[in-house]
């Protein structure tokens, strides 16, 4: 999927990145370790930027619907 010309979802890491969001969020303080394992991982990586954008958009859709499952679960 093309987002403005951004890949989103093309490759099998693309999981990965939207489950690694997602258990930043989970585990709190020590997700913030997982968030600069992530940034490291992708400065490191040699890819253009507009699929590091792509990823970091996954980690964040995956971060956010975490976010939003969670906080709907609070007011049932």
């Amino acid at each position: 999927m093309l987002l403005n010309g951004i890949p989103l979802f093309d490759d099998k890491n693309s999981v990965f990145h939207f489950l690694l969001g997602f258990w930043t969020y989970l585990l709190g303080n020590v997700g913030l370790l997982l968030l600069a394992f992530f940034l490291v991982y992708e400065a490191r990586e040699q890819e253009n930027v507009y699929n590091k954008l792509g990823d970091m958009l996954e980690f964040a859709i995956g971060f956010i619907l975490c976010g939003f499952i969670f906080l709907t679960l609070t007011f049932i």
